[in-house]
């Protein structure tokens, strides 16, 4: 009796995300499109933030968000101690 692989075969491989976005109908510009990761922390995570970024290497292809929980009156000094973890661009996003 022949025995079942639990390898998975190049038809039960998943799709690649550039094909997800095609059949989602997603517009692509130039025919790529830029990865973008979410992080998300409370107060405290400025810590894992930064080691997360000192681990990433600057040209790997991805756009980076990261969300950091503190109070709204508080002026966040996020972007100013996150670029010293990084050589890509750190910008701070505020509503206008």
């Amino acid at each position: 009796m022949a025995r079942k692989t639990s390898k998975p075969t190049a038809k039960d491989k998943p799709s690649s995300p550039r094909a997800k976005s095609k059949k989602a109908g997603v517009a692509q510009s130039s025919g790529s499109f830029v990865p973008v990761v979410c992080l998300g922390a409370s107060a405290g995570g400025l810590q894992a933030f930064g080691a997360f970024l000192d681990a990433v290497p600057p040209d790997c292809g991805a756009g980076y968000v990261m969300i950091h929980h503190v109070d709204p009156d508080h002026k966040s000094l996020m972007a100013d101690l996150l670029t010293k973890h990084t050589s890509m661009p750190v910008v701070l996003a505020e509503e206008q």
